[in-house]
């Protein structure tokens, strides 16, 4: 799929900052969860999804919302 109006992409966090929150980074230094919300050395960080997707997702872990491209659910859980 290729998209011509940047409206219509997000930057979603694969593992959102929600979950990671209540994974544990709620006990990291403030510095390091900054570090975490704003990562971009792992290119599978942040990805670029569509709005209406990523409100869908909103805050739950990557398998409990899988993205609809079934081709691409292996490698989503993977990253």
């Amino acid at each position: 799929m290729r998209f011509t109006d940047p409206r219509e992409l997000d930057i979603d966090h694969v593992v959102p900052l929600r979950e990671g929150h209540v994974s544990g980074a709620h006990a990291w230094p403030k510095v390091k969860r900054v570090e975490y919300a704003n990562y971009l050395p792992d290119p599978q960080h942040l990805i670029a999804v569509t709005f209406s997707e990523n409100r869908k997702k909103g805050d739950r872990d990557p398998p409990d919302c899988m993205p609809p491209n079934g081709a691409y659910h292996c490698a989503y859980l993977r990253n």
